[in-house]
This record gives structure tokens, C-alpha cells and sequence, in this order.
């Protein structure tokens, strides 16, 4: 398996080179070739004139007395009677005004709030300490060290 896959990857590589030099190739050939000449267009032929014959005038149309619109009358003017005006209430008065109010019920008192239980969490762990001192790591090349 391992084999055919090495081969594929060769082949697609090579067929990518290849068609690259190709193209490469090509490109210089057209940059390097030379324009063609174009032939020049043939001219329009001149289209021939023709003479268009006038148009006959417009007969002129027989002109018909408008009778004169009658006036709007006048429209008679209405006298529109004066609105009557609202009538005013009298508002009361009042001596004492607490002793027309009535006596508020009494309520009874809130019941209190319970009291939360107070719970004990244990004491967090510490967070251990990070050493900053890198440790030796013995070598089998290097001699031990002497004291």
C-alpha cells in the first residue's frame, strides 16, 4: 500500500512539472512572436437619397360658439344659534374632612422572616507550589560530579 502511494504522488508530481514546462513554453512563444497584420474594413457604400414628397397641411376645423356658463348663486345665509353653555356642579365643602373618610381596618403584623441556617464549608485546599529550581537529569556521558 505504502508503495502505491509513493508511485501516485511521483506520477502526479511528474504530470505537473510537465504540463508547467508546456505552459511556460508557450507563454514565451507568444510573447516572443510578432502581431499579425489586420486587412483594413471595407468602407460603407453611400446610401442613395430620396426625395420624400410634402405632406398634405391639416384642413382647419369650423369654430363653434361656446355658450356663456351661468353664475353659482348666491346661498342664503343661516343664523345659527348661540350653544347653550354646561352648567356648573357646586362642589361640596367639607367642615372636617377626616370624619367623612372611613376608619381604615386594622391589619395584622407580618409574619417574620425565617432565619437561614448557617452552614460550615471546610477550609480550601491549598494551590502547591510550583518548584523554579529545574532539577539535574543524570547523563551516562557525563562523569558524576565529585565533593
Amino acid at each position: 500500500m505504502a508503495g502505491t502511494t509513493k508511485i501516485s504522488i511521483f506520477a502526479i508530481f511528474l504530470i505537473v512539472s510537465l504540463s508547467s514546462i508546456n505552459v511556460s513554453i508557450a507563454a514565451r512563444h507568444l510573447l516572443q512572436s510578432t502581431f499579425p497584420t489586420i486587412p483594413n474594413m471595407p468602407s460603407i457604400p453611400n446610401i442613395p437619397s430620396i426625395s420624400i414628397p410634402n405632406m398634405p397641411s391639416i384642413p382647419n376645423f369650423p369654430s363653434i360658439s361656446i355658450p356663456n356658463i351661468p353664475s353659482i348663486p348666491n346661498m342664503p345665509s343661516i343664523s345659527i344659534p348661540n350653544m347653550p353653555s354646561i352648567p356648573t356642579v357646586a362642589q361640596p365643602t367639607l367642615t372636617n374632612p377626616q370624619a367623612a373618610l372611613p376608619k381604615p381596618a386594622s391589619l395584622p403584623p407580618l409574619p417574620s422572616m425565617p432565619t437561614v441556617p448557617k452552614a460550615t464549608l471546610p477550609p480550601m485546599p491549598s494551590v502547591p507550589k510550583i518548584p523554579t529550581a529545574i532539577p539535574s537529569i543524570p547523563s551516562a556521558l557525563a562523569p558524576p560530579a565529585s565533593s
